[in-house]
């Protein structure tokens, strides 16, 4: 009996695992966030990454008046204190930031964001 037939009547009984099945390792990040993501717990990590990162990305003076509130599939809503910046913010600044945002956190995991008065 050859080694191919052997593995063939191996696999056939159940005994070897089929060779889409056998992976490369992963990471621990990687499991992580994989089970994190299946828990629906993923969006809130990079949440929490977010407001800790919030000043950094839009300056001292821009976070004290600022900050994230939700992430939901990719869309960033943020609070802002007042009718006048959230124009501030949406007409002057949206784009500089979404792109900060994305270099940081990664094109798929920021896509959009929108600005809503009050906390």
């Amino acid at each position: 009996m050859t080694e191919a037939q052997r593995r063939q009547i191996l696999l056939e009984w159940r005994l070897l695992p089929e060779p889409e099945l056998q992976r490369e390792p992963k990471s621990v990040q990687a499991l992580l966030q994989a089970q994190l993501g299946k828990m629906g717990l993923s969006e809130r990590v990079i949440e929490d990454q977010l407001t800790a990162a919030w000043e950094s990305i839009v300056g001292p003076s821009n976070a004290a008046l600022s900050r994230p509130v939700s992430l939901r599939k990719g869309d960033l809503v943020v609070a802002v204190a007042q009718p006048a910046l959230k124009y501030t913010f949406e007409r002057f600044h949206a784009g500089e930031i979404l792109g900060r945002l994305q270099e940081r956190f990664g094109a798929e995991t920021v896509r959009s964001l929108r600005f809503r008065t009050g906390n």
